[in-house]
């Protein structure tokens, strides 16, 4: 098929998708394969446009496995899986073209518009299928459909976030766990003066500002990176404090996860607007039933370069009950 051929493929979609013919239909421009908005119907939404066939059932049941724990994350898992598979690439020949406008009737459901296609291609071209299919992961229209889909549904914040969200998502760990490090651990609070960096490194997302703009953003982003080491060197060497030291290896592995997203987002010697990533984050908190004061929380951090590759970050914290006074 030619272009546009992934936005046609499939019939209107009610949970299941039909099985597909060996000559698929002539490709036409559809602006919806009319996919209800469950994560059951999402998958053979997605198997019709990146494989033009229905998943089988033992597929269709490995698949919604997680999404039936954990909704966000099934969801994008099987979405990036299908997207980026050999058996898609080969569907579509490889063709830059084709791969996009199966990214858009997959996971946007709708035809792309021209100067989307163009970028997409580009993307694909340029960055590769993985790279191009992360960044529609996160961009704001597919989390508005993701949203619909698991609304209801056992989910959590699972997410693949634009660089830039995620940075903010980094300097948000700094911002928090700087409170409750300070007084677990000890911390000295002269780690904290590269917050700025965060700022710096916002700053300017294109390179078409100039060269200076390009060294200052590889300058911010050593700074943030080296405020990390700090802070982790700073809470793994702590004592003292009202934590102990189980809880401040807690707040280092805390640390490390925020620093990872900026490895990811921003990663060495930026150059243009399409040097930085997309980043998998996904943050898990389990209150845990004990007999002694207060509760221990475990916090689990993910993050990766996509939903299916990611590094875990986990620690346990105690929190006490506040006191009330009158």
């Amino acid at each position: 098929m030619g272009l546009l051929a992934a936005a046609a493929v499939a019939a209107p979609l009610i949970g299941i998708a039909p099985a597909v013919t060996a000559t698929p239909p002539a490709p036409t421009v559809t602006l919806s394969d009319g996919r209800d908005s469950t994560p059951d119907s999402e998958l053979a939404a997605i198997y019709q446009h990146a494989f033009t066939r229905a998943p089988s059932e033992a597929e269709r049941e490995r698949d919604l496995k997680l999404a039936a724990e954990d909704c966000h994350w099934g969801v994008l898992d099987f979405s990036f899986k299908a997207m980026t598979s050999p058996e898609a690439r080969g569907r579509w020949d490889n063709d830059p073209q084709d791969l996009a406008g199966m990214l858009y009737a997959g996971l946007l459901n709708r035809a792309p518009d021209a100067e989307g296609l163009q970028t997409s291609t580009s993307n694909i071209q340029q960055r590769g299928l993985d790279w191009a299919t992360t960044e529609m992961l996160a961009s704001p229209e597919y989390h508005q459909r993701i949203d619909r889909i698991c609304q209801g549904q056992p989910s959590s914040g699972a997410a693949m976030m634009t660089w830039s969200d995620a940075v903010e998502t980094a300097e948000s760990v700094v911002d928090t766990r700087r409170r409750v490090a300070g007084v677990t651990c000890w911390l000295d609070g002269t780690v904290w003066s590269g917050l700025d960096a965060f700022d710096l490194l916002l700053q300017a997302k294109s390179a078409k500002d100039g060269a200076s703009t390009v060294v200052a953003k590889n300058d911010a982003r050593m700074q943030v990176l080296g405020l990390f080491d700090d802070l982790v060197k700073g809470v793994d060497t702590a004592i003292g404090g009202t934590g102990g030291e189980n809880e401040c290896k807690a707040e280092a592995e805390f640390m490390r996860a925020g620093q990872r997203i900026v490895e990811i987002a921003v990663p060495d010697q930026v150059h243009t607007e399409g040097g930085h990533n997309a980043v998998f984050v996904l943050e898990e908190q389990q209150k845990n039933d004990n007999r002694l004061p207060g509760h221990t929380t475990t916090t689990t951090w993910r993050v990766g370069t996509n939903p299916t590759s990611w590094d875990p970050f986990e620690g346990t914290v105690r929190e006490y009950p506040k006191v009330i006074r009158w």
